[in-house]
């Protein structure tokens, strides 16, 4: 029996009860990841959450390992968000105390082909088919779900879905989405591009049919420091 929090179900009771901190990672809160590929002629860095390693990691003996070759645009990248200074881009601060971001290096960094999802549901709650978008983005290989009544696990299933991406990914309905997120990501870059300050805010109407407002800021804040964005996407 696995008790929930309040209104927010069992899923995190259920993600501690199934997996076990790498040595030196009990109060971590949450791991996340970068991801830097291509989205139909966008070049993206996606961040999500990763819930688990599958298996044992494989770079368990190596602290500083990576899945990726050394001198690769994710190694460089993460280089160069080790140094850049805190706070807004076009001053530096000068007042005592001012530093760059610590980096700790702790744990292991096992490759992405051992990420793992998480799921709690319901007995004949949500299907496969809900969740793979979401394991799409994230480029995540395995799906752990376990079955409840009311936070009695009755079953737990870890699977690899590679297959069922592959197959999500061609049928037409999703590639008519795919095309359309792409085609909504390059209207906000355009829209940013346009904008005084190079910096928006986009905000979701809930109300039906569903709309998306874009204000522009009143002041400039990059996602990433212009150095960075200069590095890795200055020919976009």
């Amino acid at each position: 029996m696995i008790r929930g929090y309040g209104n927010s179900g069992f899923g995190h009771s259920f993600e501690e009860a199934v997996t076990e901190a790498p040595p030196g990672m009990a109060d971590i809160a949450g791991y996340h990841r970068v991801l830097r590929y291509d989205l139909g002629g966008l070049n993206c860095a996606v961040r999500f959450e990763v819930d688990a390693v599958h298996g044992i990691p494989e770079a368990e003996n190596s602290s500083q390992k990576t899945d990726a070759p050394p001198g690769n645009p994710v190694d460089q990248l993460t280089q160069s968000l080790e140094n850049v200074a805190v706070g807004s881009s076009n001053r530096r601060h000068s007042y005592p105390g001012a530093r760059s971001v610590q980096v700790i290096v702790r744990g292991t960094a096992p490759p992405q082909t051992q990420a793992a999802e998480i799921k709690s549901i319901r007995r004949n709650g949500k299907p496969l088919s809900t969740i793979l978008p979401q394991l799409w983005f994230g480029r995540t290989p395995y799906l752990v779900r376990g079955y409840h009544d009311n936070g009695n696990f009755t079953l737990i299933r870890s699977e690899n879905v590679e297959e069922n991406l592959k197959d999500w990914e061609v049928k037409d309905q999703n590639q008519m989405a795919l095309r359309g997120v792409v085609s909504l990501l390059g209207q906000l870059r355009e829209v940013v591009r346009g904008s005084e300050t190079k910096s928006c805010v986009a905000f979701c109407v809930g109300e039906k049919p569903l709309k998306l407002q874009v204000f522009s800021t009143a002041q400039k804040k990059m996602p990433l420091p212009e150095q960075v964005i200069e590095r890795f996407w200055k020919t976009d």
